[in-house]
């Protein structure tokens, strides 16, 4: 399995409406594809996101509720969340394709890189 992020932390506390997963980790080309791919393929909703980085290490902060709009408390969900993008995270699908039939995908519009998410 491939490293995907160096920390991962889950927040119930700070937000009364949402999960707040925060994560660290050193920038390099696809991690932040990656992190969305996985919270999408767990069928989250993304609510919001605060996307930081200095070139060479990133800090994001997701907004995330389950289908219901609810938090995530699922000890076991929580627990698989810290796995898949923590240190002994899973690699990255090909092609943009995921388990669950939703995708992510990468588009380059010159200097800037779009993501696009697609879901059902």
């Amino acid at each position: 399995m491939a490293k995907v992020c160096s920390q991962v932390s889950m927040d119930n506390d700070s937000c009364h409406d949402c999960t707040l997963i925060k994560i660290d980790s050193v920038n390099k080309p696809g991690i932040l594809l990656e992190v969305v791919q996985i919270l999408t393929d767990l069928d989250f909703i993304i609510t919001k996101a605060y996307i930081s980085s200095d070139g060479g290490w990133f800090m994001d902060v997701f907004h995330v509720t389950d289908q219901q709009g609810k938090k995530i408390t699922d000890i076991k969900i929580i627990d698989f969340i810290e796995k898949a993008l923590g240190p002994k995270g899973r690699k990255s699908t090909e092609g943009g394709k995921s388990w669950s039939g939703k995708r992510v995908g990468v588009h380059s519009i010159g200097d800037h890189t779009a993501i696009e998410l697609i879901g059902e």
